[in-house]
């Protein structure tokens, strides 16, 4: 079947026909994870499941996008879009886009995208587990220069009520909200305890991923980890994941380091001494000193 000289499945032809919503979209069952104001625009649009999405990738020839695509004409939910070039690379490119008045980014396939598509799902589990996450996550189909895509669309990191610091893409710095004079030794766990609290949820519910996943937010004025780039089959290990405590801690600290321009760090003595390998190791023993305090 073809729409507009596309090849298409039906699945795909199916959700293309029905992209204007005559009222907002809201998610089977319980789980609403997203307030009304923050999905209002979004929900208009008819996302897709996994499912649907990945036997659409396999029946047919995906483009992929990189930075030469410094912008992209798209159409979403029957509008003409045009998606300004955010940052990218492994596996997904983002692009900020209005739509409905309200700014989202739009995430389009740059490496294995078949894999991409479960970062909904994982990343609804683990907002469930009372970790941090970006507001919502869907898979929408998208027409992007000419091609009809699986794409994904979340909520921009500037959007969020909290501060996002991304160890990939520093855009931000962390000594602009946070005050780092009252990081030392002496308060070290009143300041990680939330960290380390999040480590431990992942660790008890046996979460297994990798060091992209590990970055900064600032929310009620708490460091917590912010999860994000989940391209997980699986994400719930069967065994136990004990052995990552560790990892997980030191991937932490790096995601709290990066969160500081190298410039500004320097002016901090105490946490400039954590970029040092021979700081994360003194300091390491003491987040595990909290973990035992809080298990």
């Amino acid at each position: 079947m073809r729409l507009d000289g596309i090849k298409i499945t039906e699945n795909l032809y199916k959700y293309s026909k029905r992209l204007v919503e005559t009222r907002p979209y809201s998610p089977k069952g319980e789980l609403r994870y997203v307030s009304e104001s923050q999905f209002l625009s979004p929900g208009l649009i008819k996302s897709m499941s996994k499912e649907d999405a990945k036997d659409f990738i396999y029946n047919n020839s995906i483009k992929t996008f990189s930075m030469f695509n410094q912008k992209v004409k798209m159409k979403i939910n029957g509008q003409n879009v045009v998606g300004e070039w955010l940052e990218g690379g492994g596996s997904k490119c983002a692009y900020r886009v209005k739509l409905n008045g309200e700014e989202v980014c739009v995430l389009l396939p740059h490496n294995n995208w078949s894999e991409v598509m479960n970062e909904p799902q994982n990343t609804l589990a683990l907002k469930k587990l009372g970790l941090v996450t970006n507001d919502y996550c869907k898979i929408i189909p998208v027409e992007a220069d000419g091609q009809m895509i699986p794409a994904l669309i979340s909520k921009p990191y500037d959007r969020h009520s909290f501060k996002i610091f991304d160890k990939k893409n520093p855009n931000d710095d962390l000594s602009k909200y946070f005050d780092l004079t009252k990081v030392t030794e002496d308060n070290i766990e009143a300041i990680f305890s939330p960290l380390v609290k999040d480590v431990k949820t992942l660790i008890d519910n046996r979460v297994r991923i990798l060091p992209d996943s590990f970055n900064l937010a600032l929310k009620d004025g708490q460091l917590r980890l912010y999860l994000n780039d989940l391209p997980y089959n699986r994400l719930f290990a069967g065994a136990d994941i004990s052995d990552k405590k560790i990892p997980y801690l030191n991937q932490s600290l790096s995601a709290f380091v990066s969160a500081i321009n190298d410039f500004k760090i320097k002016d901090y003595p105490f946490v400039y001494s954590l970029s040092t390998s021979r700081g994360k190791n003194d300091l390491l023993p003491k987040l595990e000193e909290i973990y035992r305090k809080i298990s």
